[in-house]
């Protein structure tokens, strides 16, 4: 890849990460640490049945930040694979593993909105999801 073509993918990335960063701290630290009281099922039930447009709005964002993650690692490979080739595809081929199942774990927080008033249903659902995401970390 000729120079120019790297400068447009690095100015490209300038954009993108500040834009993933914001949304992802809003959906991953703010709206967790709003709705979930980890010492307390029902108070975070009625917080999640209270803020249900929060709740939501941090799904959303935690979809879009999974979008980033793909197009990301794909800018990234276009960078790196002329200096690292098999880094750079190992880097690229976890991302994008990691994608499918950070978005399948989201169906359990929707579907816990289903569920608030089965307090056990809906705890399982959350445990669900920290599942799923530790599963995915692992290919952060």
């Amino acid at each position: 890849m000729n120079l120019e073509g790297k400068r447009n993918i690095v100015i490209a990335l300038r954009i993108l990460y500040p834009i993933w960063m914001a949304v992802g701290i809003f959906s991953m630290i703010y709206v967790p640490s709003t709705l979930i009281d980890y010492e307390d099922i029902p108070k975070t039930l009625d917080n999640i049945t209270n803020k249900q447009l929060l709740h939501r709005l941090g799904i959303f964002g935690r979809l879009v930040t999974q979008l980033f993650f793909i197009l990301i690692p794909l800018l990234l490979y276009q960078l790196f694979k002329d200096f690292q080739a098999f880094a750079s595809l190992l880097m690229l081929g976890f991302a994008l593993t990691s994608v499918p199942i950070t978005m399948y774990s989201e169906v359990s927080q929707l579907n816990m909105l289903e569920v608030l008033s089965e307090s056990d249903t809906a705890m399982a659902l959350r445990d669900t999801y920290w599942n799923s995401l530790d599963i995915s970390i692992l290919f952060w």
